[in-house]
């Protein structure tokens, strides 16, 4: 089927209902309805949308704790000739914890053009478009998140954001077993370090105290964790910053 393209921006979402690459289907304007935000990637398999996955991938950890079960991240094959196998492929080799669909062309054609990736953001009951972008930048990021906060009503606070992103190392990443966990202070610090899923439950808590320590390190076992994404939340006087951890065994 032929699409016209056309490069005006859409203020409303196009709504779908339509099976993901798992089989289970989904109908945007429920899951809008429900005062929700779906964020969309429209990709093909190149370097570009790769890295814009990983991107919106590091953008959503601080906005999933804020927002808990109420961010969703769909991405779908750019052109209708894309498969589930080989879009469950990119998904899987690049790490991306998306819910996948394939045909996503007929999308493409209503919120944009040409540009690899589209990226779009949607949100709530009015099916509102918070951001539409044809082709991705560094910067895209931020103002999408920016985006988000607004539509909820919460400022755009820095304590969601690490400000040293090398302060707080995890690793092996992704874990089977244990892990390591490196937390650099530049004070004496009260710390408090979760563990928490995706919907915002705390599924342990891994260190809650004061520390003298330039380096608080911390060895915690995933062994009896089940597979997927959780958060590293580590408070330090006050500050919140994140760290996503992969349990694959």
């Amino acid at each position: 089927m032929a699409y016209s393209f056309s490069n005006a921006q859409q203020t409303t979402a196009m709504d779908f209902t339509m099976d993901d690459c798992s089989g289970n289907m989904h109908n945007l304007f429920t899951t809008l309805d429900s005062n929700e935000v779906v964020v969309m990637e429209y990709f093909m398999t190149c370097s570009s949308c790769i890295d814009a996955g990983h991107k919106i991938e590091s953008m959503l950890v601080p906005l999933h704790a804020q927002f808990p079960g109420k961010i969703n991240w769909y991405q779908f094959a750019y052109v209708n000739s894309y498969d589930c196998i080989t879009v469950n492929d990119f998904v899987t080799t690049n790490g991306f914890t998306s819910v996948a669909f394939d045909s996503g062309e007929f999308m493409v054609a209503y919120y944009g053009s040409f540009g690899m990736p589209t990226v779009v953001v949607v949100a709530g009951p009015n099916h509102d478009v918070l951001f539409t972008d044809i082709g991705f930048s560094t910067g895209d990021t931020m103002i999408m998140a920016n985006a988000i906060r607004t539509f909820y009503g919460v400022g755009n606070s820095g304590s969601f954001i690490n400000k040293n992103q090398n302060a707080l190392s995890v690793f092996p990443n992704p874990a089977n077993d244990e892990i390591n966990i490196q937390l650099a202070l530049s004070q004496n610090s009260l710390v408090q370090m979760q563990l928490i899923d995706l919907a915002g439950r705390v599924v342990a808590e891994i260190y809650n105290g004061s520390s003298t320590e330039k380096i608080l390190q911390q060895q915690f076992t995933v062994a009896d964790l089940s597979n997927g994404t959780y958060l590293l939340k580590a408070m330090v006087n006050g500050q919140t910053s994140f760290h996503k951890i992969n349990v694959l065994k």
